[in-house]
């Protein structure tokens, strides 16, 4: 049964790459979309050079942003949902998408930051760090000294606390530099509109590296799903894989949100899909949640370049607008146990 589920994610992951490369302002008739690709594969003659600049420079680099952004934020969901045991965390909720946000947005409203080469990335993943730091500092500040290092209530608590400081400093910055850099405004709202093929393969890179580092911690991810005690006494350094799986996270979420801003819920509904199909066993549960959450995405970011054609949607409205509903679901049925 595992496999023909793992069969049609991955047949859904290719109708969706191809239905997405097909579709747009200007719809692509199949045949050329295949030549296209076999082109860029040096396997066919070139296409008629309209559909091939419309697939190869607009459509293409898009699409993978998608697949890889939804991977990057569904792992992350994933893994701090196992470091807290609970399902309303996710790389937003403490802090490290907000602090990522407000580093990117720094690197867009003064220029002379962005202008350094992955200059933009860099300040990403600094203040992601940054967020993490503050939420350690602050959980340490509060909690008892435990064995089994900070409790995973309280973590949680300071990283709600640290994403509303670094929101309200966004904010802030859009109320000084919006006029200057409305670009901004977009950013945060989230969008993949600015995919090249140029912040491609770091993104990729990064996200890669990310995600095979947190399925080399998959036992950890599992024994601290269960409590932090009960990893401690299995032989788990608790504080140490915590902190691991932190900044590996923030490293990765750091690079995607750079590229695409703020895209919100993909780290909190995606996991719960993914345990209800495949499980709860991460070395299952990582890459089933890579591939729903790269699917996910992708699928989304259709519906936002097509459905106003020819404006755009910001992707986190979309996110947003089936995520909302999806967390009230999710608080009733926490309440109802």
């Amino acid at each position: 049964m595992l496999k023909v589920r793992w069969a049609a994610g991955l047949f859904l992951a290719f109708l969706a790459v191809f239905l997405s490369l097909d579709f747009g302002p200007i719809p692509i008739m199949p045949q050329y979309v295949i030549r296209s690709l076999l082109y860029a594969a040096r396997l066919s003659s070139k296409p008629p050079e309209l559909y091939w600049e419309i697939i190869y420079y607009l459509r293409l680099p898009r699409v993978i942003l998608a697949l890889v952004v939804g991977a990057a934020l569904a792992l992350g969901g994933t893994s701090v949902q196992a470091i807290f045991r609970n399902p309303m965390a996710e790389p937003y909720v403490i802090g490290i998408s907000s602090g990522a946000a407000l580093g990117a947005s720094l690197a867009i409203a003064f220029p002379f930051l962005e202008a350094y080469e992955y200059g933009l990335q860099l300040m990403a993943f600094l203040f992601s760090l940054l967020s993490v730091l503050l939420v350690y500092a602050l959980a340490r500040s509060v909690s008892y000294s435990s064995s089994v290092g900070t409790p995973a209530g309280v973590l949680l608590l300071s990283g709600v606390a640290v994403s509303l400081l670094f929101g309200a400093l966004s904010s802030f910055l859009l109320y000084t530099k919006a006029s200057q850099r409305p670009e901004v405004i977009f950013w945060l709202l989230g969008s993949l509109s600015g995919a090249n093929w140029q912040e491609l393969p770091l993104v990729t890179g990064i996200v890669l590296a990310c995600s095979l580092a947190l399925f080399l911690f998959r036992r950890e991810l599992d024994a601290l799903s269960l409590g932090e005690e009960e990893a401690h006494y299995v032989g788990v350094n608790v504080r140490t894989a915590k902190w691991f799986v932190l900044s590996v996270t923030a490293l990765m979420v750091a690079s995607a949100v750079s590229v695409s801003g703020l895209i919100g819920f993909v780290g909190l509904m995606i996991p719960h899909m993914a345990r209800m199909t495949f499980g709860s066993a991460h070395k299952v549960l990582l890459p089933a949640s890579a591939l729903m959450g790269a699917i996910f995405l992708l699928l989304c970011d259709d519906v936002a370049r097509t459905a106003m054609a020819p404006l755009e949607i910001p992707i986190g409205i979309i996110t947003a607008l089936i995520g909302v509903p999806f967390f009230f679901l999710l608080m009733k049925g926490s309440l109802k146990r």
